[in-house]
């Protein structure tokens, strides 16, 4: 880890880089949700199959979600009821109660009657609306999955653990620079918070289309959340500050 021993300037630099591996993440483009697979009769062709997902280290959890139930999805419609059915949850020791299944029931119908068109628009090309845009996600871009060159900390060589990347709507991309413990040590907290802000307000401007749909996409942001908890009371407190940290990525 060479983070804590950087000068400021060589931090700013490695943050900037940084900003450039999510812009380009931010950049491409798919027409399903899912994960990158590869055919195994052809190594060498790749293709948009099941979400792929890191390890639970959950007690309660006993194994993966079906592949069967974990897409490739079409539109983000099909990939929130799915989410919102619980079908890409790790299997649970315990099967959900009369009262959580009650509350699924209800986030999905939730789902099913969204008003936002665009999440049952499919992704065709540069013509589609950006709202329906699906981009690739890695699930752990932090400094341990990051290497630098040992001549120079400030230049990225590679990104690893990729294991549990996926493919996503543009919409809910949320990034959380810098948030890893790792990323805070040794560094006073209002650089910590300078160097946070500078890494957002360079994303912002590197992918315009991203900051322009907010607005719009707030209540789906919010409902992605929701969603992801189907099973949990829609009051409870966790939940209510994380649908409105979903809906302002900004803050």
């Amino acid at each position: 880890m060479v983070w804590p021993s950087l000068t400021p300037e060589q931090r700013r630099k490695i943050c900037l880089a940084i900003v450039g591996i999510w812009t380009e993440l931010a950049r491409t483009r798919f027409d399903a949700i899912g994960s990158i697979r590869m055919k195994k009769e052809n190594p060498s062709i790749f293709y948009v199959g099941p979400l792929a997902f890191i390890p639970s280290r959950s007690e309660n959890d006993i194994g993966p979600p079906n592949p069967a139930r974990c897409g490739p999805f079409p539109t983000a419609r099909t990939w929130l009821t799915a989410m919102a059915r619980q079908d890409l949850a790790f299997i649970r020791k315990k099967s959900f109660n009369s009262q959580e299944r009650m509350r699924i029931s209800e986030t999905l119908t939730l789902v099913s009657n969204s008003p936002q068109t665009h999440l049952d628009t499919k992704w065709t090309g540069p013509m589609t609306t950006p709202l329906a845009a699906n981009v690739l996600r890695h699930v752990d871009l932090q400094f341990h999955n990051i290497i630098v060159d040992i001549s120079d900390p400030t230049v990225i060589k590679g990104v690893i653990d990729w294991e549990g990347a996926m493919i996503v709507p543009l919409w809910s991309l949320r990034p959380e620079f810098l948030m890893s413990v790792d990323a805070q040590k040794g560094i006073p907290p209002d650089v910590y918070l300078q160097l946070r802000t500078l890494c957002l307000r360079n994303y912002v401007l590197a992918v315009p289309e991203w900051t322009k749909m907010l607005e719009a996409t707030k209540e789906v942001r919010r409902l992605y959340v929701r969603a992801v908890y189907s099973q949990c009371r829609p009051e409870e407190e966790f939940l209510q500050k994380l649908m409105n940290s979903a809906a302002s990525p900004l803050r």
